[in-house]
């Protein structure tokens, strides 16, 4: 896929993304892990399944992951490895596309 959405994708398996719960309690460089949307954590759980700001873009990553995999946290960080490589470039384009549509990381 293309280099940046896969770099945000690899920073929030790793924990050093650019939500808020990563910039307070990984890196310490901001006060409060809050999500605009007002959860008191925006982590990758909330922001992948949860936040509801991002509602539409989920749906559409939600259409292209479901037909081949779970929708789960494990399966949109990591891929499933029981099914195809092409499969899991499936599930990886959807959440690289999510990331890209929610403009969270511009």
């Amino acid at each position: 896929g293309q280099r940046w959405p896969a770099v945000h994708h690899a920073r929030m398996r790793l924990g050093c993304s650019k939500l808020n719960y990563d910039l307070c309690f990984n890196l310490h460089v901001i006060d409060q892990g809050t999500c605009r949307c007002g959860t008191p954590t925006e982590d990758a759980y909330h922001f992948l399944l949860f936040c509801p700001l991002y509602a539409a873009q989920r749906l559409t990553m939600r259409a292209s992951v479901q037909p081949v995999t779970s929708f789960d946290m494990n399966t949109l960080l990591f891929g499933d490895p029981g099914i195809s490589i092409d499969a899991n470039m499936t599930v990886f384009g959807a959440v690289h596309k999510y990331i890209i549509d929610t403009e969270r990381f511009l």
